[in-house]
């Protein structure tokens, strides 16, 4: 079984959700009942499932995947996740304001996004990614901060 969170009537056109039949409405705001007759309205061909006390689903759903991670066989993204890196620039790819010379000399390209997964990227339980090695910008770099960025 896997996971996919649809946020807007168009995501119903991507492939991996067509055929969709039932909305499982879970958070905060899904208590509210302009937000339930609003869903109900645009998806009245579908389902739609609102559990008891739904502002707490996305919490009770958390603390049983981490006592019980085998409840889901995979996530999908909703969104492209991924860090900001300095990296050799290349001529014509790289923006010039993003251009600088480092201690050693060498020219490159501060804040290069470097994607680490992407938006409907399925993340199965368990599953290895390949190793991210971060080296320092010059030989004289004593430390290190790491900028997550998401898309």
């Amino acid at each position: 079984m896997c996971l996919h969170c649809v946020t807007t009537k168009d995501d119903f056109d991507d492939p991996k959700v067509k055929g969709t039949e039932i909305i499982l409405m879970v958070g905060g705001f899904s208590a509210s009942s302009v937000l339930q007759y609003a869903v109900e309205k645009v998806f009245s061909t579908k389902t739609i499932i609102i559990p008891n006390n739904a502002e707490y689903a996305v919490l009770m759903g958390a603390v049983q995947f981490e006592v019980n991670p085998t409840i889901t066989s995979c996530l999908t993204c909703i969104a492209t996740h991924g860090i900001s890196t300095t990296s050799p620039f290349e001529e014509g790819v790289d923006p010039e304001d993003k251009k600088f010379i480092n201690d050693d000399g060498d020219v490159m390209c501060r804040g290069r996004f470097k994607k680490l997964v992407e938006i409907g990227q399925n993340i199965f339980k368990f599953e290895k990614f390949e190793e991210q090695i971060i080296s320092p910008v010059s030989s004289e770099q004593q430390s290190v901060a790491i900028q997550f960025l998401i898309h």
